[in-house]
């Protein structure tokens, strides 16, 4: 389900244009949809579940016939020793065999199948679901990463004004020449920030390019998706999470295999038939022969396979149970942090930042009417950016969880905010 939604959502969002425009920028919808043409594990996931589809042709099918020959009755002594025609019991023997399963046991092996090619499918889900989650995160960082620098980028460009004015005023014989050191030290913080900022974006366009190759050079544009999250949909929508919806199909495998194991107590049976010739003097035979299985030993053979998936059953669904209470603690943990991501870059948009930017003016003011000194000036313009970078954190954090959310638990929102418009499994193989 989780599958074909995102996958035709993302790759219909643009088919013609898509390959020419990543060329030149890189959107957060592009970056999924050339994460999941690209994947590697989504291929893979592809391919065994073709091989599962595949597998489901021959699963309730008859055994290949066998053809038999032989000499029979052949003497290895006396004087007709080893010629086939000497003896009139001597024979070669041409014949047509069938192994026919129990009609329980080739309904098995199908549902097995069936089961199989279900849990494939769940895992490819799942796949998907990671491949989406990774490739966002990494671009959301990246995103991030661009804004924080375009910041800082600003404040080194009052720096350099900054430090033209000092100069200017030493050199007119009113400044000082400690203010043009601390400037200079300021300019020097400032390009120490960028460089950790420059790493931080080295490896978000790593982790990206890793998803989606070469095209994760192509600078980021747009904004990353508006999507809010609601708690009481989230403890509702707990199913949908693949890691969750990856067990149901392995209950149903591990019923196949019970299925499976009981049919092998019913009898399986063959039939063949055999021309035999013989010397030219004597008649020729027919044989037709029928076999039947006697399962005698079941309780050594068929009832401990039964009894051992019986109990792997069991403990699947004790692992069911355990990872849905996992994932509700998961949620509500991540609702708490949500709640205190939103109050907290609330509290530093509106009152940290704006508080800072105040004390900076202030002081500023304070410097150029000779009343204060350079450093706190400084000081305030560092307290400023680190605000800033803050809440800007705080908004990416808050970006990742709600994104990170929608994925996990909105196929359905993502199929229609991406543009789900049908067709996926031709146009995927395609």
């Amino acid at each position: 389900m989780f599958t074909r939604i995102a996958l035709t959502a993302v790759l219909l969002l643009n088919p013609i244009t898509m390959p020419t425009a990543l060329a030149a920028e890189l959107t957060f919808e592009q970056a999924l949809s050339a994460a999941l043409l690209q994947s590697p594990a989504l291929a893979a996931s592809a391919a065994r579940q073709e091989s599962g589809r595949e597998m489901l042709i021959p699963a309730a099918e008859l055994p290949d016939p066998k053809l038999t020959f032989g000499i029979e009755n052949l003497p290895i002594e006396g004087m007709d020793r080893f010629r086939f025609n000497g003896d009139f019991m001597t024979m070669r023997r041409i014949g047509f065999m069938q192994e026919v399963p129990h009609r329980a046991k080739r309904e098995a092996d199908s549902g097995v199948a069936e089961a199989q090619l279900a849990l494939v499918s769940a895992q490819q889900d799942l796949s998907t679901l990671q491949v989406l989650q990774q490739t966002s995160d990494a671009w959301i960082r990246h995103y991030s990463t661009e804004r924080k620098l375009a910041l800082l980028d600003a404040v080194l460009a009052e720096n350099a004004l900054r430090l033209h004015a000092v100069q200017a005023a030493l050199a007119g014989g009113s400044g000082s020449a400690v203010d043009s050191v601390m400037v200079r030290q300021e300019a020097a913080a400032l390009h120490n920030r960028r460089d950790e900022l420059l790493e931080q974006q080295e490896w978000a366009v790593a982790a990206l390019r890793a998803r989606i190759g070469e095209l994760a050079d192509a600078p980021v544009r747009g904004e990353p998706p508006e999507w809010q999250v609601d708690g009481d949909h989230l403890n509702s929508s707990l199913h949908q999470h693949a890691e969750l919806a990856l067990l149901e199909p392995r209950l149903k495998l591990l019923d196949a295999e019970i299925a499976r194991a009981e049919a092998d107590r019913k009898p399986d049976w063959s039939v063949g038939v055999a021309y035999a010739r013989r010397a030219r003097d004597f008649e020729d035979m027919l044989m037709l022969e029928f076999s039947i299985d006697l399962p005698l030993f079941a309780n050594r053979r068929q009832s401990p396979r039964i009894a051992a998936s019986q109990a792997e059953k069991r403990a699947v669904e004790a692992d069911v149970e355990l990872m849905r209470r996992e994932h509700a603690a998961m949620v509500e943990a991540d609702l708490a942090r949500q709640r205190r991501l939103e109050r907290t870059s609330q509290r530093q948009r509106d009152i940290v930042v704006p508080l800072a930017r105040e004390q900076a003016g202030l002081l500023l003011a304070a410097w150029r009417g000779n009343q204060g000194s350079l450093a706190e000036v400084i000081a305030a313009r560092a307290a400023v950016l680190e605000s800033e970078l803050a809440l800007l954190t705080l908004e990416e954090e808050l970006t990742l969880l709600r994104v990170q959310l929608h994925l996990t638990y909105n196929s359905d929102a993502i199929s229609s905010q991406l543009g789900y418009t049908g067709h996926l499994q031709e146009t995927t193989h395609e």
